[in-house]
């Protein structure tokens, strides 16, 4: 992959990071209609954007200030000239 590619896949998913981390509700409104994904726990898959917006809400609701986000790892893929996918394993320590 370009190195300007990788550049403009890791500046989106920093960007996406960042505003989770903020806690800020704008986030839901890129989710894609197209969409599916593990619960942070894990224990359920998610096939619907309303019902995952509702997840990222009750996420923001369980902390006051920033999340912070312990990242682990992540990959990048470059699946088209409009379509990225960046799996990534993070901690978030909730209270």
């Amino acid at each position: 992959m370009r190195q300007e590619r990788q550049d403009l896949i890791r500046s989106l998913f920093d960007e996406y990071i960042e505003m989770y981390a903020a806690r800020d509700d704008g986030l839901t409104a890129r989710f894609s209609e197209n969409f599916s994904g593990y619960t942070g726990g894990g224990d359920f898959l998610v096939k619907d954007r309303a019902e995952w917006a509702k997840i990222t809400r009750q996420d923001f609701s369980q902390v006051t200030g920033r999340i912070r986000i312990e990242m682990l790892d992540l990959s990048m893929q470059d699946l088209g000239d409009e379509v990225v996918r960046v799996p990534a394993l993070f901690h978030i320590p909730f209270p």
